[in-house]
């Protein structure tokens, strides 16, 4: 892409970007999922560190969001709230090493560290019949599975799947699997507050 072609784009991304902002915090009605707008996102960070001389100031990947809806109510956290970058893929999430998070505690000033870890594996059926199933979404803006296998699946490929799943759904026969990590820190002279798992 040569740098013409990269000022559009990168203009482009920056409206529509603002926009879904605005949709988001201000309006509290987002058009759009995560991983659509981390899309945008993440072009728009690419193509600023390809193209230097065209980021500016006033990039959405300068700043965070918009102003919020006046109906939050503000809330002083004792410690500040961080946040990590995204990961898209296997490689991302398994390319992290320890030393790098102990590095970044250590330069934020905290003195002390607790990770509580819990994972959970239990037998248990996540859907009343086929139909329910099939018209499961993880988030109110993300496909439903039969919109997702109707996207992704040949009718072939659609069948096979449907042939296996169909009867684990209706034996009510599955895992739940799920993780979750809590990191906090506190300061010299804080009170430790840990959050609630």
């Amino acid at each position: 892409m040569d740098k013409q072609a990269a000022e559009r784009r990168i203009s482009e991304l920056r409206s529509q970007i603002n926009r879904h902002n605005w949709l988001y915090y201000v309006e509290d009605r987002p058009e759009i999922g995560d991983a659509d707008y981390d899309r945008l996102f993440h072009e728009l960070v690419r193509l600023e560190e390809q193209f230097p001389e065209l980021a500016s100031a006033d990039s959405p990947t300068r700043r965070v969001g918009a102003p919020p809806l006046d109906k939050f109510v503000q809330v002083r956290h004792r410690s500040p709230m961080l946040s990590l970058e995204d990961a898209f893929s296997e490689a991302e999430i398994l390319d992290f090493d320890e030393r790098d998070l102990l590095a970044w505690i250590e330069q934020a000033g905290f003195s002390e560290v607790h990770l509580d870890y819990k994972a959970e594996i239990i037998p248990r059926g996540w859907f009343e019949d086929w139909n329910a199933f099939l018209h499961a979404a993880g988030n109110p803006l993300d496909p439903t599975m039969a919109e997702a296998m109707a996207e992704a699946l040949s009718s072939d490929e659609a069948e096979r799947f449907s042939a296996h799943m169909l009867p684990l759904v209706d034996s009510r026969q599955g895992i739940q699997r799920m993780a979750l990590s809590y990191l906090w820190a506190t300061k010299p002279g804080e009170v430790p507050n840990p959050p609630a798992p």
